[in-house]
């Protein structure tokens, strides 16, 4: 296991542990990682994404397990910060149109195989974005 696999293991045994994201970023940063900016928003930001079912049968079939999830802001008003509601995290608009790899797109929320895709996906859409989300 190499060293950012340790940090990853320890965020999937606690997904609100912040501080573990934060450091992540650090160690990113010291890689020159472009994904060390968006662990570090995630840290500040204190989220992270949900971990879900999909309902739909159709799409169930393919997927064994857990789907991780960012949801986008319905209106643009909303887009200034992330923030979460409901149990959800909600992103900005613009950073969540650039999001990628994800497995399924429905509507308003991308999904993922993993905690860890889903993050590193944010990482890297938060780089090209680089607007703060702390308000």
């Amino acid at each position: 296991m190499n060293e950012e696999e340790g940090f990853h293991k320890l965020l999937d045994e606690n997904i609100e542990d912040h501080l573990t994201r934060t450091i992540l970023a650090d160690f990113l940063q010291d890689k020159e990682d472009s994904r060390a900016s968006g662990y570090r928003e995630l840290g500040q930001c204190e989220i992270y994404p949900t971990e879900t079912t999909i309902k739909n049968v159709g799409f169930a079939l393919k997927f064994k397990g857990n789907l991780w999830c960012w949801k986008r802001a319905k209106y643009t008003t909303d887009s200034i910060y992330s923030y979460r509601r409901y149990g959800e995290t909600i992103l900005p608009i613009d950073l969540w149109n650039l999001l990628s790899n994800y497995v399924i797109k429905v509507r308003n929320t991308v999904y993922y195989s993993s905690r860890r895709d889903a993050e590193d996906a944010f990482a890297r859409a938060f780089a090209i974005y680089q607007k703060p989300m702390v308000p």
